[in-house]
């Protein structure tokens, strides 16, 4: 049986997503198996299909569009699709628990980094090899985990648009 408060946790996310660009997939999969009462591969999958159609149509609302860096996009999207593609293939053959570890971890992980690192300098040129990296691990890491777009393209594009950072 659903749970009545996932349309109040579905609003939630969607404006979680809207607000930070990021931070859909860490609660949506959670949302789904305590409030939908959906197993981990379900609501990895699931999560997977909410936060793309919520993150367009907050992409479309939002004027990104001055902001946007051609040969990033590209170079993520096409490593991203790969690692996506491998990701969950790996998702299925990972039990539920190293799933649900994984992304307890990862969601700590992140949320340390990034409150400790400290910008000093932007980069005016683009890296291929990072960003192909970096969009290949992302990719991968959301088609197990079913979460990783804007939670970990965040931090990772932090990473990529800057020549410097400092842990505090």
């Amino acid at each position: 049986m659903i749970s009545i408060w996932l349309w109040p946790a579905a609003f939630a996310i969607g404006l979680i997503l809207g607000l930070f660009g990021a931070g859909g997939g860490m609660v949506t999969v959670p949302a789904l198996m305590f409030l939908a009462d959906m197993d981990v591969k379900t609501a990895v999958a699931t999560s997977l299909w909410f936060v793309a159609f919520v993150s367009l149509t907050a992409a479309i609302h939002q004027r990104f569009w001055q902001e946007l860096r051609p040969r990033l996009l590209i170079t993520f999207a096409v490593s991203g699709m790969i690692g996506g593609a491998l990701g969950s293939r790996i998702g299925l053959l990972l039990p539920a628990f190293v799933q649900v570890a994984m992304l307890a971890l990862l969601t700590f992980y992140v949320a340390w980094w990034t409150s400790r690192v400290r910008l000093t300098e932007r980069v005016s040129v683009f890296r291929f090899i990072p960003a192909a990296v970096t969009g290949l691990v992302i990719g991968i890491l959301t088609g197990a985990l079913g979460v990783g777009g804007g939670f970990l393209l965040v931090p990772a594009l932090i990473y990529l648009g800057i020549n410097r950072f400092q842990l505090a």
